[in-house]
């Protein structure tokens, strides 16, 4: 399917009435590669205190706000460009964790490497030779 769909909002249930709202009544917009996402593969979506939605794919890390996408890449900082899963803290910092177990954050909108991607690389693949069942 070219087309990837994202539910921006999601059915409300009122338990005092016990009544479900229509889906139809939440879905305010349609994100697709055709309208600026870089890829149609989606791993996770969060949505920070600013309301911004970050979005992780196979093809870079997106921060939408609505009517516009920056993309963070491999060519503005990100380790990799496949963001597999992201978490924001309180102090509205993202984390995120990028193929090849590396990691990063986005302060002020802008990129931070982890310093020791590769120490943390490097023990988990003495990690997976040393206990793997199919080596």
């Amino acid at each position: 399917m070219k087309c990837l769909i994202l539910i921006l909002l999601f059915t409300v249930c009122f338990s005092e009435t016990g009544n479900c709202q229509s889906i139809d009544t939440y879905l305010k917009e349609y994100i697709t590669i055709e309208n600026g996402l870089p890829s149609d593969e989606v791993y996770q979506i969060i949505q920070d205190k600013e309301l911004y939605l970050w979005i992780a794919t196979d093809n870079g890390l997106v921060k939408h706000d609505g009517s516009s996408f920056r993309i963070f890449n491999s060519n503005n900082g990100l380790p990799d460009d496949a963001v597999f899963h992201l978490f924001k803290q309180a102090d509205s910092t993202i984390y995120g964790l990028c193929k090849y177990n590396r990691f990063f954050s986005i302060r002020n909108d802008s990129v931070v490497p982890y310093p020791y991607n590769d120490v943390v690389s490097s023990v988990l693949s003495d990690y997976a030779k040393t206990y793997s069942f199919f080596m």
